[in-house]
């Protein structure tokens, strides 16, 4: 199917579905819309590149099941599940029309990034990352030759304290690389199984990203006055490598003979 009808298939889908985009809208702060609208941008993108691999039998049958159970499930399921429900059916869309794919991994990925999932996972799985992050910030500002005691989130050290507050759990920084490793999987069309390999690389690298950080800032701010600017440009430079070796991380599974999944129906 050529990429117009796709990308029209899309947009009216997206369209009959305005109900969940409204309900979602008033979750997002500014820095997650930002994201959302880079991942949708990136999906409907992806809609109108050609492609040549047949779709399989029924190819909007996923999509019609997961647009009934959302509007089975509306009212009866908090928002962001109806959410899910709906940008994953117009993910399954795209991935049976473009890809030939029932739900291509780095699509279904695409549109949950979408989603307004961070005040769920700062309340899930915030307060744990950022007790990692500061447990190993520890360990290096040790390395480095601080004497480091550790109090909760908080680097107690002989020249001053420093802690790991909300905005340091590193979740930011795992949205924008989780939107990496799915546009490298859409383009490179990766399986399941490869994108939850490169993606629990991702995660991995993300912690330790978040670590160096944190113990980077413990030893500026430690040693006197330090600037807002040191602060972010600290972050940038953190963050460039932290997506740098995410993106060698993806390539690098190719190399070991990690080789994309058939394109053949699902």
């Amino acid at each position: 199917m050529g990429p117009r009808v796709t990308a029209a298939v899309v947009a009216v889908q997206a369209a009959s579905l305005w109900a969940a985009w409204a309900r979602c809208a008033v979750r997002y702060d500014d820095e997650q819309a930002v994201l959302a609208w880079l991942c949708l941008g990136t999906l409907f993108t992806l809609a109108l590149r050609r492609t040549a691999p047949p779709p399989p039998t029924r190819p909007l049958l996923l999509p019609a099941l997961l647009v009934g159970a959302f509007a089975l499930t509306w009212g009866r399921v908090p928002g962001i599940a109806s959410c899910a429900l709906a940008s994953t059916s117009l993910a399954c869309t795209v991935s049976a029309l473009r890809d030939g794919r029932r739900a291509s991994a780095g699509l279904v990925l695409l549109a949950l990034c979408a989603l307004p999932w961070l005040a769920t996972a700062d309340f899930l799985v915030g307060w744990p990352l950022r007790v990692v992050a500061a447990r190993a910030a520890a360990v290096l500002a040790g390395f480095a030759g601080d004497a480091v005691v550790l109090e909760g989130t908080c680097l107690r050290g002989a020249a001053g304290t420093a802690c790991v507050d909300a905005p340091c759990a590193g979740l930011r920084m795992m949205g924008l690389t989780a939107w990496l490793v799915a546009l490298m999987a859409a383009r490179g069309g990766w399986g399941w199984g490869r994108t939850g390999l490169v993606g629990a690389g991702a995660l991995l690298i993300v912690v330790g990203g978040n670590a160096l950080r944190a113990s980077a800032l413990f030893m500026a701010e430690t040693r006197g006055s330090v600037p807002s600017w040191v602060h972010q440009s600290v972050g940038l430079v953190v963050f460039a490598v932290v997506l740098g070796a995410v993106a060698w991380v993806g390539k690098g599974g190719a190399a070991c003979g990690m080789s994309p999944d058939s394109r053949q129906p699902a």
